[in-house]
């Protein structure tokens, strides 16, 4: 018998996120500050630690498909040569990933990024409790916090295995990215030529183009 405990723990989670009114102006902050982003053509860096390091790279892959320039950036080799490619000149988001908010890791990355480009906005994600939020809020590196109010039971139970945090990361950076297109001065259309243009084969091109020819 498969146990449900974690998909419950997802369900929850999530529930209480969309209850609470701060968690989701915070996600809607973010996906106006994404959709600003995208509308003046800049680069979106994603970076975490751990766990949330490998969301981040799938969310840097979903903004590349939809014609985004978003790069994943490690933030532990980051200040050993991997932060060459940034340019100094296009303006630039970076979007970080900690369950905690705490990983010292990030914190130097924040610090060489505004070094290299001070006019880079930073956001940290997290679901930190009380005493690790006012760690994160007092970094004056950090542009916004997107803080969710919550505290996942993850696979275990306990809060150790990062399960649901990671389930968390996923869809609070789907619905940021989704809700940017949503916006009157992106829109569904523009997503759909996106798409159609960064998927020349495959079933999501007939998708798109006929979703395509039905919106105009």
């Amino acid at each position: 018998m498969i146990n449900d405990s974690f998909i419950i723990d997802c369900l929850n989670s999530l529930n209480k996120i969309r209850n609470d009114e701060e968690s989701m102006g915070n996600i809607n902050a973010l996906s106006e500050m994404i959709k600003q982003s995208i509308l003046n053509n800049e680069t979106i860096y994603l970076t975490g630690i751990g766990k949330p390091g490998y969301v981040a790279q799938k969310n840097a892959a979903t903004l590349k498909s939809i014609m985004v320039d978003g790069q994943f950036i490690d933030a532990c080799l980051a200040g050993h040569g991997d932060l060459g490619p940034v340019s100094m000149d296009k303006p630039s988001l970076l979007i970080a990933m900690s369950k905690s908010g705490c990983s010292s890791e990030l914190y130097v990355l924040f610090k060489y990024m505004k070094q290299l480009r001070p006019s880079c906005k930073i956001v940290m994600i997290c679901m930190s409790n009380e005493i690790q939020l006012r760690k994160v809020k007092s970094c004056d590196d950090i542009d916004f916090v997107c803080h969710v109010n919550i505290d996942p039971g993850e696979l275990d139970g306990y809060g150790i295995v990062p399960a649901t945090s990671n389930v968390i990361f996923e869809v609070i950076m789907s619905m940021a990215i989704s809700n940017a297109f949503n916006s009157k001065e992106l829109g569904m259309i523009d997503m759909c030529k996106r798409l159609q243009k960064s998927h020349p084969s495959g079933t999501l091109q007939t998708k798109v183009t006929n979703l395509l020819n039905n919106l105009r």
